[in-house]
């Protein structure tokens, strides 16, 4: 049997502490090497896992045919702008929670003198 080769293979934890047992993994097998008329050895493993403390997710990418290609790289990139958009978003809400607590920390000592 042929040793398995990944594209990607990586756990990463989602919090700092790594105790919390909140991550993403992301799988992508390297099939380049398979060849032969068995076509179901052609696919390989393709999933992304979310977990939290207490549910995980894992979404599957089906190689089978060209649709389910096409349909995978749309799923993938889907999830990677919502990601991404969610990450602005975040950051936005973080500037605006941080320019708020400058002008009460400036009404407070406006006051207070």
């Amino acid at each position: 049997m042929a040793k398995e080769e990944y594209r990607i293979k990586k756990r990463v934890f989602l919090n700092r502490n790594e105790s919390m047992t909140a991550a993403a993994v992301a799988i992508v097998e390297d099939t380049s090497g398979r060849s032969g008329s068995n076509t179901e050895e052609w696919y390989g493993v393709v999933e992304l896992s979310l977990t939290d403390c207490y549910r995980k997710v894992t979404y599957d990418f089906y190689l089978g045919n060209q649709e389910g290609r096409d349909a995978a790289v749309y799923k993938a990139r889907m999830l990677a702008e919502l990601i991404n958009g969610f990450v602005e978003a975040l950051e936005a809400e973080i500037e605006s929670i941080e320019a708020r607590k400058g002008i009460k920390a400036k009404l407070k000592a406006a006051v207070g003198s």
